[in-house]
């Protein structure tokens, strides 16, 4: 049995992604709810994608390797040509439902793998998924407000950080990522 304290670390390493991107996010989305928005969609996918991945486990029981690594890889450039292209209008309609829901499913695919993993090893799978659910929501809304303040003292220039922290993000999954 895995301790909450693992699975905090666990989290923290799962939401990184959210965090970097979040801050990026949060120096182009002005509206309240769309922070808010985004904050949960990242949250509820990193409770959803580790109960997807246990059930996933169940069926297959190590037959499939799943790489969702080029999939995440085509969100985010996807992402990251919206921000090139964005004159102070949403990125490719950020505030639309479906982006929102996209960047969500990028930034959590590694719990859907850590979910295959722990329910391996775990006979519960609930505890870790509410942790990371958790963890990534609290990040998440700490990236936004950082991106929120990057903007208010740095304005346009604070587009460029968002820019390159999506960078940063795809360079990790074309390096890092097996």
């Amino acid at each position: 049995m895995i301790d909450i304290i693992t699975y905090i670390i666990i989290g923290i390493g799962l939401s990184i992604d959210a965090f970097i991107v979040s801050i990026s996010y949060g120096t182009v989305i002005s509206k309240y709810k769309e922070k808010i928005l985004l904050v949960f969609t990242i949250g509820i996918l990193h409770f959803i994608m580790p109960l997807l991945g246990s059930v996933i486990a169940n069926i297959i029981n190590d037959i499939l390797i799943i790489n969702t690594k080029y999939i995440v890889i085509a969100i985010f450039i996807v992402l990251l040509i919206g921000m090139l292209k964005n004159d102070n209008q949403s990125i490719i309609n950020i505030a639309s439902m479906l982006s929102i829901f996209l960047l969500g499913i990028a930034v959590s695919m590694d719990s859907l793998s850590v979910g295959i993993a722990l329910t391996l090893s775990e006979p519960e799978i609930i505890p870790a998924a509410l942790t990371f659910s958790i963890i990534s929501t609290i990040i998440t809304l700490f990236g936004i407000k950082i991106g929120s303040c990057i903007t208010q003292k740095y304005n346009n220039r604070a587009k460029i950080l968002g820019i390159i922290l999506i960078l940063i993000v795809i360079l990790k999954y074309l390096i890092c990522t097996s």
